[in-house]
């Protein structure tokens, strides 16, 4: 049980917004009417997205039979709305996966500079995470086919460990309300379908989360 918490005591801290945006929306704007029909007729659309998911655990140095995996496949389903060429807000769910500890009775490894000893056989720790939020985004309409973009807003993350061993079983749970920012480019292949890709960084609480999707996007 002292090893299970050792690991994920670092998870279940208080936690803290920590979030500036600046609104720009109404700022005033034009555009030709061949621009507003391509880009903003449909406003709404829809997205899915999958791709590596990696979580910072703080783990390292894990020594005899003791294994760290951090990635794992992760997903992305997302709403949005163009407010103008420029801007658009959405809302999204992602999951990340699973990041896994194994080991046995003997074998080492450090969490945020702190050393753990494994005291029982066939140790195994998983840790899952999943967040859903909402955002602005801002776009570079430098082309009618390729457009930059990027991300930032909050999103509420929860977070799962269970841990199982000869010596018993255990499980925790945490979650909290941080900042996340992004960006990537997305492809407009018909007035309807675009192809996404990007990369986002989530914040944990004092931990960080990385998720880099391809996706595509659907309007309507």
């Amino acid at each position: 049980m002292s090893v299970f918490n050792g690991i994920t005591s670092k998870y279940f801290k208080c936690g803290y917004v920590v979030f500036v945006i600046c609104v720009l929306s109404l700022l005033p704007f034009k555009v030709n009417s061949a621009d507003h029909d391509y880009k903003f007729n449909p406003k709404v659309y829809v997205g899915l997205g999958a791709g590596l998911a990696s979580m910072d655990t703080g783990i390292d140095a894990v020594t005899g039979t003791a294994t760290l995996d951090e990635s794992d496949v992760g997903i992305k389903g997302l709403i949005g709305a163009n407010l103008n060429e420029w801007f658009a807000v959405e809302g999204f769910y992602a999951n990340f996966g699973t990041a896994s500890l194994t080991g046995n009775n003997g074998d080492t490894f450090v969490a945020n500079g702190t050393t753990f000893t494994f005291t029982a056989n066939n140790v195994n720790v998983d840790l899952e995470g999943s967040t859903f939020g909402f955002g602005g985004v801002v776009m570079l309409p430098i082309h009618e086919t390729i457009v930059p973009f990027g991300r930032i807003g909050l999103h509420y993350w929860d977070v799962s460990a269970t841990a199982t061993s000869s010596a018993g079983n255990a499980s925790l749970t945490d979650d909290g309300f941080d900042p996340f920012l992004g960006g990537g480019i997305q492809l407009n292949i018909t007035k309807n379908i675009a192809l996404r890709a990007e990369y986002e960084l989530f914040k944990f609480d004092d931990e960080n989360v990385e998720l880099v999707t391809g996706g595509l996007i659907f309007r309507f």
